[in-house]
């Protein structure tokens, strides 16, 4: 999968940046920067998306397949 994807799956939710921000527990800025292809998410970011959707999103690993996973815990 694409990181577009991020952006059409938070619309699918009907949620906005600034909502899904705050269920990830990042700030808006970094979140931003995620969607926009700009930042890679750390694990322990794509671990809290895999609770947080479970039950909209069943296969985490394949939506974050394509990016490079960080282990800065900055932002977070």
């Amino acid at each position: 999968m694409k990181r577009t994807q991020l952006k059409e799956f938070r619309n699918k939710l009907g949620l906005t940046q600034v909502q899904m921000a705050e269920k990830l527990g990042i700030s808006l800025i970094h979140y931003k920067l995620i969607e926009q292809g700009k930042a890679n998410p750390s694990l322990k970011l794509v671990l809290k998306f895999r609770e947080e959707f479970k039950d909209q999103y069943d296969d985490i690993w394949e939506f974050f397949g394509t990016l490079s996973v960080s282990n800065s815990q900055q932002n977070e």
